[in-house]
């Protein structure tokens, strides 16, 4: 059964009737603590804030309400425990009371001249908005089940949703047959899979490869290239030159590549996008290595070999001086002198 936990001070129990009932009628078990509805343990050490801590952990929906007194129990550790595990809950707030936060936070009078009481209102409030931008909804006191019934009803749409999300997810990658080019639907569901901070690495990796048929539109590949998952960065960049797709602003784009992998601390993203920038767009990819990090030895290994490997098509296009320059910053000291040999050669063939 749903359990819903009602935190807040104790002038809260002018609403726990209306509380009980709503809850009831939706289906659920009403939680408050001056009912004893709540987890606790009587002992020698007993402590009403790991009591109240636990009882958030073990609900299934917290209900916040600010009533006009404030219990530093509910806003210092109820909160931050649901905050901390990703508990549901709401956030209401009394209209009278929301009204007097407004009128003080406006004022600007002078804080030593305020009571306590207002001095904890509006440190509170604005907390709880300008600081943790959570949504305070206010409620006339007559209307307190239809506000809670009403916002109730909009998480359990929200919750519906996630299900539906998940169902789609599930059926999408289900379909998933080698080499097959996904439908538009299909697409739009394997984007969102492969964008997905919060989504297991495999999956989101399993939905990049999916898309290698069609492409990526250029903001969302964007994002997989800055993604904080190094396994999806990697793999995007790895396949760059098949999920770019036409119509992409390459010179904006591949600086944006370069300037990302020059601000992570992997640099197995430096190697691989060195890889895919030519085979990209030869003059847009010389152009934007110039701009690349060359610190790391493998980096500079990289881009000489992959230089040489397009000296052909460098010569054709007349595009030697861009390769003179990046290759002059490849060939610095270094203890491996098969390679540094073998580029200056080159070197020397691309100045003649």
């Amino acid at each position: 059964m749903l359990t819903v936990l009602l935190c807040g001070a104790a002038d809260t129990e002018e609403l726990a009737q209306d509380f009980a009932g709503e809850v009831r009628a939706f289906g659920g078990e009403p939680w408050f603590y001056q009912s004893g509805d709540i987890l606790y343990s009587n002992t020698a050490h007993a402590d009403w804030k790991q009591n109240s801590s636990l009882s958030v952990q073990q609900a299934d929906l917290c209900i916040f309400v600010l009533v006009r007194d404030i219990g530093r129990i509910t806003w210092d550790v109820e909160l931050n425990t649901a905050l901390r595990h990703g508990k549901p809950f709401l956030l209401l707030c009394l209209e009278e009371t929301h009204h007097r936060y407004l009128e003080l936070a406006r004022s600007g009078a002078d804080r030593g001249h305020q009571s306590a009481e207002d001095v904890a209102l509006v440190d509170l409030l604005h907390r709880l908005d300008a600081t943790l931008n959570l949504t305070a909804v206010p409620f006339a006191r007559l209307y307190f089940r239809d506000v809670l019934r009403a916002q109730m009803s909009n998480l359990f749409a929200d919750s519906l949703h996630l299900v539906q999300q998940r169902n789609q997810r599930d059926n999408v990658l289900a379909s998933l047959r080698p080499n097959q080019t996904p439908t538009e639907y299909e697409q739009h569901v394997l984007v969102e899979i492969a964008l997905d901070e919060s989504e297991f690495d495999q999956v989101r990796k399993r939905a990049v490869r999916a898309l290698l048929p069609c492409g990526v539109a250029e903001d969302d590949l964007r994002e997989l290239v800055g993604s904080h998952c190094q396994a999806v960065a990697r793999l995007t960049i790895e396949h760059l030159d098949e999920l770019v797709q036409p119509g992409t602003d390459m010179p904006d784009f591949l600086a944006y590549c370069v300037a990302t992998v020059n601000d992570s601390d992997d640099v197995g993203l430096a190697r691989r996008l060195i890889v895919k920038m030519l085979t990209i767009s030869l003059a847009d990819g010389l152009q934007a290595l110039e701009k690349i990090d060359l610190t790391e030895i493998g980096a500079r290994r990289r881009l000489a070999g992959v230089l040489e490997a397009y000296e052909d098509d460098i010569c054709n296009a007349g595009l030697q001086p861009q390769a003179v320059a990046l290759l002059a910053r490849c060939l610095v000291k270094s203890s491996e002198d098969g390679w540094i040999a073998r580029g200056r050669a080159f070197l020397d063939r691309l100045r003649a």
